[in-house]
């Protein structure tokens, strides 16, 4: 099955939250706050409430949807820019919807907003992962060094030349090692984590480094 990686705007997102909950209703499969349902609810609220669908944000603030040869949404992803140099890409929500799991669009996600950061000249990557999906964000390539004051991994990476995917990234960042990229984003990695000690999240652990930055490739 073919899918394609195309920009959505809010009223093709809202129509599809309202097909899928008369579904889930028909089906009787609503699903916990995991589902994908919940998880585009949560995903859609968030950018409602930030303005990111306002015109001005056009060019800093990106939906993409992944759709299948008939033209339905498989998934889609969340992502920003920030406006002042050096530009930080902030990698927000995936969602992918239960019947299209196993077929690797997530991964394609992932990798379809790293290029657009790429092009766009930007220089880090930032995130807050789901802690379910923390493995799984790992397998894909990115790395992290702190945990939330909710117990959320966050991430803060440099882009590295080089680098064509997350999975190419993850092993560039696994051969320097956390430290070594500690010390390449040493100011901006310190500003980003102030800002997550500030609201009562730490530092990772070396044991947490060592787990979730590998030696060998991913």
């Amino acid at each position: 099955m073919k899918f394609t990686f195309v920009p959505t705007n809010e009223q093709e997102m809202n129509e599809l939250l309202e097909k899928r909950i008369v579904l889930a209703e028909q089906t009787g499969l609503k699903g916990g706050k995991m589902s994908s349902l919940s998880h585009l609810k949560s995903s859609l609220f968030d950018w409602r409430v930030e303005h990111n669908w306002d015109p001005k944000s056009k060019d800093t603030r990106h939906v993409l949807v992944a759709k299948d040869e008939n033209g339905e949404i498989a998934g889609g992803t969340f992502f920003t820019y920030s406006k002042r140099e050096p530009k930080i890409t902030s990698f927000r929500h995936i969602f992918l919807f239960e019947e299209y799991r196993g077929n690797g669009i997530a991964e394609a996600l992932y990798n379809v907003r790293y290029k657009m950061a790429v092009e766009a000249g930007c220089a880090y990557i930032r995130l807050f992962a789901n802690i379910p999906a923390y493995d799984w964000h790992l397998g894909v390539g990115m790395r992290f060094f702190g945990i939330s004051k909710t117990k959320l991994p966050f991430g803060f990476v440099p882009i590295l030349p080089g680098a064509s995917n997350m999975k190419e990234l993850g092993r560039m960042l696994d051969q320097l090692g956390p430290e070594k990229v500690k010390e390449m984003i040493k100011a901006p990695l310190m500003k980003q984590m102030a800002a997550v000690e500030k609201k009562g999240g730490r530092w990772m652990t070396q044991e947490e480094l060592d787990y979730g930055w590998k030696k060998s490739s991913v």
